[in-house]
């Protein structure tokens, strides 16, 4: 057995041994998590029938297009933080708590990936952003493509890291994460299977992910926010599952970045990405796993910032 999949089936089995041994987090709803971004929105997405929590870093302007950075399945815009003091001070940068996550609304119905698409497109519009380049990590990455897909004149570029939808994971593996990821069991998850799991797909303990992950599971457990929670984090993870995008309609030149170490998107479901979109360059990290924003911030920068500077370069 491969030490990949080693990782997955511990932590499966560490979900399931240590979700009776609850210890709960610090009491705190949705609506009180602290982000450090300098100016804050709401935005109302018709299409997706979603309020959104959006935030913004410097100033949008015609030279350069903006950057919408779309965050991991569970996760919300905290996960960014670290890279957002990367970029140079002059780009503008949008965040959008995905629909079902962090201070986004978390109403009743299906989180597919093109309801996430329907709200970034919302979102672009309501900002009036011009062709912005889509960042997206895993959820986020198969939002990124699903909006390419359905508004390609919207999107200029698109950077996609540890994203599904290259090719079906294996029928073992989608029947464990369907069988242990009901709406009930992520209710029941307590504070040490979260930090259990989240661990092992990010292979690091950076305040970071602890800061990201503290935030985005906050509300008090039997709660009704955490209720909402747990049926949009189910709906969402299950939708991926079964999720096949139509990659060859995308045209926007994309960057397919992957962390060689990825236990969630193995590597191979990144490079069959990269084959099947015609106008991609393939960028494999190494030592690296799901988050390389947090784990491996400066090998993903080094091949983020060519790209954001000259989409259409890079990929020649």
């Amino acid at each position: 057995m491969s030490a990949r999949c080693f990782a997955c089936y511990l932590a499966v089995l560490g979900f399931i041994v240590l979700n009776g041994c609850a210890t709960p987090i610090p009491p705190q709803t949705f609506a009180e998590i602290n982000y450090p971004y300098p100016k804050e929105r709401r935005v109302w997405s018709q299409r997706a029938a979603v309020d959104l929590y959006v935030a913004e870093v410097g100033v949008a302007s015609p030279k350069q297009p903006s950057l919408v950075l779309l965050h991991p399945w569970g996760a919300n815009v905290l996960i960014w933080e670290k890279l957002v003091k990367k970029l140079p001070p002059q780009q503008h940068v949008v965040l959008i708590d995905l629909p079902g996550h962090g201070k986004s609304g978390k109403p009743l119905g299906q989180y597919p990936p093109a309801r996430m698409a329907a709200a970034t497109l919302d979102v672009i519009s309501a900002l009036k952003l011009a062709r912005p380049i889509l960042v997206g990590n895993s959820l986020g990455g198969a939002t990124a493509i699903e909006t390419a897909i359905r508004a390609p004149d919207v999107v200029h570029a698109l950077v996609v890291i540890g994203a599904p939808g290259g090719t079906p994971h294996p029928s073992v593996i989608r029947n464990l994460v369907t069988t242990f990821t009901k709406p009930f069991h992520i209710r029941s998850a307590s504070e040490p299977i979260v930090r259990l799991l989240w661990f092992l797909v990010g292979h690091t303990l950076d305040p970071a992910l602890e800061k990201t992950v503290t935030s985005a599971w906050a509300s008090p457990r039997g709660s009704a926010g955490w209720k909402m929670f747990a049926r949009a984090a189910s709906s969402s993870l299950h939708s991926l599952l079964d999720w096949r995008p139509e990659l060859e309609k995308i045209k926007a030149p994309t960057l397919v970045v992957q962390g060689q170490h990825d236990v969630v998107v193995w590597p191979w479901i990144g490079q069959e990405l990269h084959e099947r979109i015609s106008n991609s360059k393939f960028h494999a990290l190494d030592s690296c796993g799901h988050f390389p924003q947090i784990e491996c911030l400066d090998q993903l920068m080094a091949t983020l910032k060519p790209f954001v500077e000259n989409p259409t370069k890079v990929i020649k």
